[in-house]
């Protein structure tokens, strides 16, 4: 399953105030480190790491499914191996418990409540 994309309204919203500011002054500096330079500087590294981040999501979409195709496999080679050993040895012998089966004779019985008189 592909995972979403993140999108940041941050950038949006910096993209706007870079638009009006640009409309002021393109070389605007209101003092204190604030410049049209230093959103742009920050707008583009913040830009850089949304990308990054969600490259990294789309590789863990593809290990994830890796992981899940990997998992189906072994618990159908776990069950082959638990069915052929039921097989090989029996339902009842200790090779079928060694391998994680229950043995028939360590089965609970299903115990059968008689009906409460009407």
């Amino acid at each position: 399953m592909a995972r979403a994309r993140t999108r940041s309204p941050h950038i949006i919203k910096a993209n706007q105030r870079l638009i009006g500011l640009n409309g002021i002054a393109p070389d605007l500096d209101l003092g204190d480190g604030v410049s049209v330079a230093s959103l742009v500087a920050l707008r583009g590294h913040t830009e850089a790491l949304l990308e990054r981040h969600n490259a990294l999501l789309s590789e863990l979409g593809a290990v994830a499914h890796d992981l899940d195709e990997s998992e189906k496999a072994l618990r159908t080679l776990n069950s082959r191996i638990l069915n052929l050993v039921r097989g090989r040895y029996g339902a009842d012998s200790a090779e079928y418990e060694r391998v994680g089966g229950i043995r028939t004779s360590e089965r609970k019985k299903p115990v059968r409540r008689a009906a409460p008189p009407a």
